[in-house]
C-alpha cells in the first residue's frame, strides 16, 4: 500500500468532512472477496470490496492491490484507479469517524448515518474522477443493520 497515497486520501477526507487530522494512519490489509462476504454480508454473496473494523484496520479487496501499491504511482487516472481510490476514501472516512467518537453507540441509526456521511464524502472526493465513476448515492437499509 502506498503510504503517500493513504496520507493524501486521509488528508482529502479530513478536508471534506471536517474531522481532525489523525496522529496515526490506519493499517490497510488486502483480503480475498470471500473475506468480505463473511465479515460484511453475513455469508451472503455481495459486492462489498472494503470494510473498516473500528479497530484501526481498513480491509480492501485484493483485486485493488496493484492499483494501490507503491509501484503504481504516479499513474494516469483510469477506471480501476478511480474505483480503488474511491473505496479507500470511503473506508478512510469510517476511520476518521471512529477516532472522533461521534458514533460510539452501536445502533442501526448510527450505522446508517455513518454510511451516508462516508458516501457523501466519497462522492465529493471523487469529483475529479467523474468521467470514470459515480459512487452509489445511498445505503440499503438492511445493510449490516441489526434486526429492529
Amino acid at each position: 500500500m502506498s503510504s503517500t497515497l493513504l496520507a493524501l486520501i486521509i488528508g482529502w477526507m479530513v478536508a471534506i468532512t471536517g474531522y481532525r487530522m489523525p496522529e496515526h494512519f490506519p493499517s490497510v490489509q488486502f483480503e480475498p472477496h470471500s473475506f468480505f462476504v463473511e465479515k460484511v454480508c453475513g455469508g451472503n454473496e455481495c459486492d462489498a470490496q472494503g470494510w473498516y473494523n473500528d479497530k484501526g484496520i481498513i480491509y480492501i479487496d485484493e483485486r485493488h492491490y496493484l492499483v494501490l501499491s507503491e509501484n503504481s504511482y504516479p499513474v494516469k487516472p483510469d477506471q480501476s484507479h478511480a474505483e480503488a481510490v474511491s473505496l479507500l476514501g470511503h473506508e478512510s472516512v469510517h476511520f476518521l469517524q471512529d477516532l472522533s467518537g461521534k458514533f460510539t453507540k452501536k445502533s442501526c441509526e448510527n450505522f446508517l448515518s455513518r454510511e451516508e456521511e462516508a458516501f457523501t464524502a466519497q462522492r465529493i472526493g471523487m469529483i475529479p474522477y467523474l468521467k470514470f465513476l459515480i459512487p452509489r448515492p445511498t445505503v440499503r437499509r438492511s445493510y449490516r443493520c441489526p434486526q429492529e
